[in-house]
């Protein structure tokens, strides 16, 4: 302990059974107060070494990579009351005689962290025997680091480092479970405003020392430009706020997003369209650390968000578009009946103009439907001869008391002001064995995290923003089970993603681009539920 600071070193292990004791036997002893590894499913007696030498060790079930291994280390750290967490490799490339020297700055309040550079005095990366493709890579990465973070680090890339209570309480699990986990946090620390410190230290390249080869080497870099380019477009938001989360009520939210505008004033001055004429259009988004569900803070806007919603003009673009949309409708439907082949009746949540649920009147089921927009109720019952369609659910109830073999909910759970409650109604609707279908945008796929700011999905009415374990997280608890997700296709003409395209959706084009073709960005998911 060192002015009243608890330390302790913490080894992300993976086959270091044979380096593991002279790691161990370096370490300082009177600097430290704990040592712990977690071993990340190593091959060899990496574990058995440990607990030989008296060790607090962690297995991991399977193998979860670099970053997971260091995530696992600082949260067992943390739960052993550390002030201050050292992470060493313990394959004895780094000499741990530094340690003194690296927690020193930290206990005396100097800085948050300090890190361990092979670069600071650039001979000693090479008299230690560092490659020198490695080497050249390193200053290059470094520099481009430094350039866009702003930063003046002699290097980004060390194993050996020193960090604070306080930066182990930043939301590590956003980042990556591989090497570029390293990085991330840099980048977290950076956001965050804290203070970072160098020391330089020498290193040892030996057959025993752990170390990726060349085309490794090579995704570690374009992974490392990634995360500057995510940087870049504002995607490491770290403040904490204290909004209430809508599906765990816990008030341990992140901002994740700032809004491009107040969301009150948007929906009193926008119409909703269901083509999203207003995207990036949207409130402050918020991630919730204990449900991983992001949200929109809804406080107030109940009113404002009925009134957005029913005057809703039927969407032309929408409806010209409807070869498409009714082929993508029956890409679903023919999934649903093959999952279900029994069951007599359908709701459609949100069901618009109703085109699904012609397509599931076509295959001979009893189709109802659920709907606030006056325009698109009336059109369903007139245009497409579908009575069975209402406004309110009180008068659904009243006329269609049986439970459902299957609901649908086309791109409507986004939308709601509490997605949970959504999950416990359909449950209580369906039959034993029913289905619960829905397709819902996925905001940790890659291309919404390609877009960032300039996702398609962000617009006024999105509510919620799933991840696939947010999605877990409710619908397991409520008796549901997973039987097939997968990417939603759908089928646009040519003409509709040129209007998207250019956000012209007023343009008249000649009828030869309403030619239709399947689209994919693999960012929103078509999800499979049963009822237990």
């Amino acid at each position: 302990m060192i002015n009243n600071k608890k330390v302790i070193v913490v080894l992300p292990a993976y086959n270091a059974a044979k380096t593991l004791e002279k790691t161990l036997f370096a370490i300082p002893k009177d600097w430290v107060d704990d040592v712990i590894l977690v071993d990340d499913l190593s091959r060899d007696d990496t574990v058995a070494v440990a607990k030989k030498m008296g060790l607090k060790t962690f297995v991991h079930e399977k193998n979860l990579g670099y970053g997971g291994n260091q995530k696992t280390c600082y949260r067992e750290a943390l739960k052993l009351g550390a002030d201050i967490v050292v992470m060493l490799h313990p394959d004895f490339q780094y000499d741990p005689s530094f340690i003194p020297e690296m927690i020193k700055p930290i206990a005396m309040g100097e800085c948050d962290a300090v890190f361990g550079s092979r670069m600071y005095v650039k001979r000693n990366a090479l008299l230690g025997g560092m490659p020198y493709w490695k080497f050249f890579a390193n200053i290059f990465l470094t520099l481009l680091e430094n350039l866009v973070l702003k930063m003046n680090l002699t290097e980004y890339h060390s194993g050996f480092r020193a960090y604070s209570k306080r930066v182990l309480e930043l939301p590590l699990y956003l980042n990556s479970d591989g090497f570029v986990f390293d990085t991330e946090i840099i980048v977290q620390m950076k956001v965050a405003g804290m203070k970072i410190k160098e020391i330089p230290i020498t290193t040892r390249y030996f057959s025993e020392a752990s170390m990726i080869g060349f085309w490794r080497s090579v995704q570690y870099g374009l992974n490392i430009l990634s995360v500057m380019f995510r940087y870049l477009l504002g995607q490491f938001e770290i403040q904490y706020c204290e909004k209430s989360c809508p599906n765990c009520q816990k008030q341990q939210s992140l901002i994740f997003l700032r809004g491009s505008d107040d969301l009150m004033g948007i929906l009193k001055n926008t119409n909703y369209q269901i083509t999203e004429s207003n995207i990036g259009l949207y409130g402050n988004i918020y991630h919730c650390v204990n449900c991983d569900l992001y949200f929109v803070d809804r406080f107030n806007i109940e009113a404002a968000l009925n009134k957005y919603y029913a005057r809703q003009s039927l969407d032309i673009v929408y409806l010209r578009d409807v070869i498409g949309r009714r082929k993508a409708f029956r890409r679903v439907l023919e999934k649903i009946i093959y999952l279900n082949p029994d069951m007599k009746n359908l709701l459609d949540i949100g069901c618009g103009p109703g085109f699904f649920l012609a397509e599931a009147e076509s295959a001979g089921l009893d189709v109802w439907g659920l709907e606030i927009s006056n325009e698109s109720v009336k059109f369903a019952k007139d245009k497409l001869n579908l009575p069975q369609v209402f406004q309110d659910e009180e008068s659904l109830e009243e006329a269609a008391p049986k439970p459902f073999g299957a609901i649908t909910a086309f791109d409507f759970i986004e939308h709601a002001l509490d997605p949970k409650e959504i999950f416990i109604k359909v449950h209580k609707k369906l039959e034993t064995g029913g289905l619960f279908v829905f397709t819902i945008p996925i905001i940790d796929s890659f291309v919404a995290k390609l877009l960032g700011k300039r996702w398609h999905a962000l617009v006024p009415s999105h509510l919620n923003y799933f991840t696939f374990k947010s999605l877990a997280n409710i619908y397991l608890p409520l008796g549901y089970s997973l039987v097939r997700k997968r990417w939603h296709w759908k089928y646009l003409s040519f003409s509709y993603l040129l209007k998207r395209l250019f956000k012209k959706p007023d343009w008249r084009l000649p009828k030869v681009l309403d030619f239709v073709i399947p689209v994919n960005f693999f960012d929103e998911a078509e999800v499979y539920l049963r009822k237990n």
